[in-house]
């Protein structure tokens, strides 16, 4: 779960309540913070965790399955569904948004284009191996200004939906954006 440091101690609870609350499996839950990252530059982040999920793969050293959430999420269903999701191959779980959604602004109206949503990740590690840098190279690449989820995307094909080879669309229920 990326979270900030301490501001986010109730959401926290909140969203390990509702995983739990939903399901029997045993879960185990890490919270990326930025202490656990100290010599990475945040300074251009829109929150201070958001390439902390790309670091996940190699936190697992490159093997199983792990989920990312954002914090600020509530959970309804079985976790467990989202982890047997079969991903047909692809490293990535995620899911396609394409309501009010038009170049970067909100809008009133559902438009056709969409992009993939990175706040819910479903990732098999040992495929993502070839797909996400390691977390010195995330970490150098925002200390010199790029935005390393543009990178990412764009080296999966996304967010084009019909060019995301990378990526699999799973159940847009796991990352319902009702604001």
């Amino acid at each position: 779960i990326g979270t900030s440091e301490h501001q986010d101690t109730a959401a926290e609870q909140v969203l390990v309540y509702s995983l739990h609350k939903n399901t029997n499996e045993d879960l185990d839950i890490t919270f990326l913070r930025p202490s656990m990252f100290p010599d990475w530059d945040r300074s251009n982040w829109g929150t201070p965790f958001s390439y902390f999920r790309y670091a996940i793969p190699e936190l697992c050293d490159w093997s199983g399955r792990a989920i990312y959430m954002d914090v600020d999420q509530l959970n309804f269903r079985d976790i467990a569904d989202l982890w047997n999701t079969d991903l047909q191959g692809k490293p990535f779980g995620m899911c396609w948004e394409a309501d009010n959604w038009n170049g970067g602004k909100y809008r009133n109206t559902p438009l056709e284009r969409g992009w993939y949503s990175d706040s819910v990740m479903l990732i098999d590690c040992e495929k993502a191996k070839e797909w996400v840098d390691e977390i010195h190279q995330i970490r150098d690449i925002n200390n010199v200004g790029d935005i390393y989820k543009y990178t990412f995307f764009a080296k999966c094909g996304a967010p084009h939906k019909e060019k995301a080879d990378m990526i699999h669309e799973i159940d847009a229920r796991w990352n319902s954006f009702d604001g």
